[in-house]
């Protein structure tokens, strides 16, 4: 993933070994303390202690949305040369994709899908489709009980992209499955 954020590099060239480009990455993450977010943080973190020529500044927004935007807006005063935006809530990230946009910062939104308008306007997105990826869980749930049984879906955060369209690929297979 952040082999990706190389291409939204500055032209700069900063204390490398190397004398290769720098780039330094601003990635705004919504909690510190999430078990499956963590694989996440510690792949960036594995990334930037490799490359010499990328400076990774991760922020906590413990979960606050308001919180996580005025980070994106420190790193857009700081110039960095892309934001990386893990949303707290997909909903709000719209603000931040715009401030970012004015400032010709690219931003990479990962693993909860904004709304269309928002993947309009953002350089890429890295994540799943969720809809399908709760459905490809459930076909492979269904599969494992051969068409019987009973089944509970256990959610993440209440609200979050990822959680409700899941959820939606996860009954979609139930109800195929129930007539």
């Amino acid at each position: 993933m952040l082999g990706l954020l190389a291409a939204c590099g500055s032209d700069q060239t900063s204390g490398s070994k190397s004398g290769e480009k720098s780039i330094v990455v601003g990635a705004a993450m919504p909690v510190f303390d999430d078990k499956w977010l963590s694989y996440l943080y510690d792949g960036i973190k594995e990334y930037d202690s490799e490359h010499d020529n990328v400076k990774v500044k991760m922020v906590d927004a413990k979960n606050d949305a308001g919180k996580q935007f005025s980070q994106v807006e420190t790193f857009i005063v700081q110039q960095v040369d892309v934001i990386l935006i893990n949303p707290v809530e997909t909903d709000a990230v719209g603000p931040m994709v715009d401030a970012a946009n004015e400032a010709d910062i690219p931003v990479v939104i990962v693993n909860r899908m904004p709304d269309e308008e928002v993947m309009k306007k953002i350089y890429a997105y890295v994540g799943s489709e969720s809809i399908e990826a709760g459905t490809i869980q459930m076909e492979k749930v269904v599969e494992l009980l051969g068409g019987k049984g009973n089944v509970a879906i256990l959610n993440g955060t209440l609200g979050q992209e990822s959680v409700v369209n899941r959820t939606k690929g996860n009954k979609d297979v139930l109800k195929k499955t129930q007539t």
